[in-house]
């Protein structure tokens, strides 16, 4: 991915906006580290100590970011900058071409309204991304998610374990063979094991 020349890329200091909070998320090889905030997205490659900044369309901004463990895609739960947050969507930078693509809400949900993307997982192999998305809330207003299985080379998503919600948090075992998946429910917390296996 070629980045613009920054007039400040070489300094040490990156000079953000204002009083803005920004979240670091470093790559897993340790190449590249993501700022985000409601100011912008900014990568920075370590190695060669360019800096650019990530348009997202609209008023959108980052409120999560994800790598891959190949650091080839950088996944983005982006939402609007309005109050109440209306959405919360997906997105895909290719960190080869620095291209966006957007996993369309329809996979998940008809009424964009209520597409809340809470969580997100890469395989270990970096094929396939996991996502936790709010599907219904129960009679006391808690938030119930389904887990859905997306093709990133065809941008497409699966709804899995339709039969099950989930509450929060995605977590692989060292081997991928398993995911944690915290399914608390009402006054009862619970841990859920998955046996990712037929998933693929």
């Amino acid at each position: 991915m070629s980045l613009p020349v920054s007039p400040w890329q070489h300094d040490s200091t990156l000079p953000l906006g204002g009083e803005e909070q920004y979240r670091l998320t470093w790559s897993p090889q340790g190449n590249w580290i993501v700022y985000t905030s409601i100011d912008g997205l900014y990568l920075h490659n370590i190695r060669t100590d360019a800096i650019c900044r990530i348009d997202l369309e609209g008023t959108l901004w980052a409120l999560e970011t994800v790598w891959s463990p190949d650091e080839r895609w950088l996944a983005l739960s982006v939402a609007d900058q309005g109050l109440p947050v209306p959405f919360v969507g997906l997105r895909l930078l290719n960190m080869t071409t620095g291209a966006i693509q957007e996993i369309p809400p329809p996979a998940f949900d008809e009424d964009r309204g209520s597409f809340f993307v809470t969580g997100l997982a890469w395989t270990p192999d970096s094929r396939s991304l996991l996502s936790l998305v709010r599907i219904q809330r129960d009679e006391r207003g808690v938030g119930h998610d389904g887990l859905f299985l997306i093709d990133v080379a065809r941008n497409t998503a699966t709804r899995v374990l339709p039969d099950f919600t989930f509450a929060r948090n995605l977590r692989w075992s060292a081997d991928g063979q398993y995911l944690a998946v915290d399914c608390t429910i009402w006054q009862e917390g619970r841990l859920c094991l998955v046996n990712v296996t037929p998933l693929r």
